[in-house]
C-alpha cells in the first residue's frame, strides 16, 4: 500500500501486479493485464502523488506516471524483493530485498 502525498488517497496493489486507488488517488495503470515472471511485492508513490512504482519479487520495476530509473528484472537479486521507496526528491528509487540489501536507481 502507498499513500498520496496529501494523505487522503492511497493505492494497494496486489501480487497479480492490479493496482486500485482508494479516496483521492488516481489511476495511472498497472500490470494486472501482462505477464509477470515474479508476483508484484510493493509499491511506492512518487513525491507529487501523480504517479507510482511497482515491484516484483524478482526486482523488475514498473513505472506509472513515473520516471523510469532502472530495475532489477533481468538481473534478479539473490534473495527475493520484499519493497521500494522512493528517493524523497523523486530523482531515483531503491528495490529492498528480503536481506535488507537495496539497490538504488537513479542519480
Amino acid at each position: 500500500m502507498a499513500a498520496t502525498h496529501t494523505g487522503t488517497g492511497w493505492w494497494i496493489t496486489k501480487p497479480t501486479g492490479a493496482v486500485t486507488p482508494y479516496g483521492t488517488a488516481a489511476s495511472y495503470g498497472s500490470m494486472a493485464t501482462h505477464p509477470l515472471n515474479a508476483p508484484v511485492v510493493g509499491i511506492a508513490s512518487t513525491p507529487s502523488g501523480r504517479g507510482y512504482y511497482v515491484v516484483a519479487a524478482d526486482g523488475g520495476v514498473f513505472s506509472f506516471s513515473a520516471p523510469f530509473y532502472g530495475s532489477e528484472g533481468s538481473h534478479p537479486p539473490p534473495v527475493a524483493a520484499v519493497g521500494l521507496a522512493v528517493t524523497p526528491g523523486g530523482t531515483g528509487c531503491s528495490v529492498v530485498d528480503g536481506a535488507g540489501t537495496a539497490t538504488t536507481f537513479g542519480p
